[in-house]
C-alpha cells in the first residue's frame, strides 16, 4: 500500500480522484501517443495519480510544497516509478511565498502575502514557488496537467502559458471551490475565463453549474482540448 499522511481525508480510491483518473486514462488509452507520455501534477499531496496512471503516464512531475506530503511522496517513488518529485510550490512567481499548512493531513496553502488566508489550526513556513514556464524545458510537452493547490491555481496556470498553449492533445484536472478562489482574490468567472483563454472543453460540467457551487464545495472539474 502506497505512503500516506495522517488523518489524510484523499485517497486514490474516493470518488473525487477516482472518476477523473479513471477517465484521463481511459482517455490516454484511447488516443495513444508515445511522444506525449508526460504529466505535471500540482499539489501532487502523496503522489496518487502518480500511483493511478502508472500504465498511462511514464513521467509524472509531481510539485508538492508540504514537508510531510512531499516524504511520503519521496516514498511512493519507489512503489512508481513514474513520479519524479519536486519539493516547490507552483504560483505565477519566481521567489520564495508563504506556506500554511496542516502537519496532519499533509496539505495547506502557498500564497503571496496579498492573499487571504485564514490561518486557524495552521502552521505557517516559507517554501520556494516556481513559474512552471520557466522550469520545465521545452522539450517537455504533457498530455496530462493536474492541479490542486487551494485556490491558486488560476496563479498557476497564469505560469504555464508556454506550456498549455503549445500542446495540442491535453486532459487537464483543476479543483476549483469558490472559497478557495477567494483568498486569492479571484471569483468562479475569474475561474471559466481562463478556462476559456486556453481552449478546454468542460466534460463533467458547465459554466452554469459552476455558478451553481456552493461558497465551500470542492469539484474537480475535468477539461480537455484538442480531443
Amino acid at each position: 500500500m502506497y505512503e500516506c499522511t495522517p488523518n489524510c481525508r484523499s485517497c486514490l480510491y474516493s470518488p473525487l480522484e477516482k472518476v477523473p483518473i479513471e477517465f484521463s486514462n481511459n482517455l490516454l488509452k484511447a488516443y495513444p501517443n508515445k511522444n506525449t507520455q508526460i504529466g505535471i501534477d500540482v499539489g501532487a499531496h502523496v503522489g496518487m495519480y502518480g500511483i493511478g496512471m502508472q500504465k498511462t503516464i511514464n513521467k509524472m512531475y509531481s510539485f508538492e510544497p508540504n514537508e510531510d506530503a512531499f516524504k511520503a511522496l519521496e516514498k511512493n517513488k519507489h512503489f512508481a516509478d513514474n513520479i519524479i518529485p519536486y519539493k516547490v510550490a507552483v504560483s505565477n512567481v519566481d521567489t520564495d511565498i508563504f506556506f500554511s499548512g496542516d502537519k496532519n493531513r499533509g496539505n495547506g496553502i502557498a500564497y503571496t502575502d496579498t492573499a487571504k488566508i485564514e490561518q486557524k489550526d495552521m502552521y505557517k513556513t516559507k517554501v520556494k514557488s516556481i513559474i512552471m514556464d520557466n522550469f520545465l524545458p521545452q522539450s517537455i510537452v504533457p498530455s496530462f496537467i493536474k492541479i490542486d493547490i487551494k485556490g491558486g491555481e488560476i496563479d498557476a496556470l497564469k505560469g504555464m502559458k508556454r506550456i498549455i498553449s503549445g500542446t495540442n492533445n491535453l486532459i487537464m484536472i483543476l479543483e476549483v471551490c469558490k472559497q478557495h478562489l477567494a483568498y486569492f482574490n479571484y471569483t468562479i468567472v475569474d475561474f471559466i475565463d481562463i478556462i476559456n483563454y486556453f481552449n478546454f472543453r468542460m466534460i463533467n460540467t458547465d459554466e452554469q453549474q459552476l455558478h451553481k457551487l456552493g461558497p465551500i464545495d470542492v469539484f474537480n472539474c475535468i477539461l480537455v482540448k484538442g480531443y
